[in-house]
């Protein structure tokens, strides 16, 4: 069987087409997002620790009930890169609040 040089040409355009619209169509748009707008969806994990002060009394009776070794199961998942990023400078702009002094504005005279 024998094909021109035009026929040729002409399935090897349509394959690359077929190949580049197949490649596209399973490719992430999460890699054209910006990272502020990745950051921003994401929602922030917060744990509270919470409980009731107890008396003298209560405490040791606590302690002598509960002799056996306790334990703590803490888990939580990986972050990304991207998370990871947010974190430190959420993290270094609450240090640099809290670093900076507090100006008076009381005018002396």
């Amino acid at each position: 069987m024998k094909t021109s040089l035009t026929t040729k040409t002409v399935v090897a355009i349509v394959s690359l087409a077929a190949f580049i619209s197949a490649a596209t169509a399973f490719q992430s748009n999460d890699d054209k997002q910006p990272l502020n707008t990745k950051v921003a969806t994401q929602k922030m994990q917060k744990v509270v620790v919470s409980a009731k002060r107890m008396t003298a009394e209560e405490k040791l009776s606590f302690d002598l009930q509960n002799s056996a070794m306790q334990t703590v199961v803490i888990s939580a998942k990986r972050l990304t890169p991207e998370q990871k990023i947010a974190m430190d400078a959420q993290e270094r702009a609450t240090q640099t609040m809290s670093a900076k002094p507090e100006r008076s504005t009381a005018i002396k005279g």
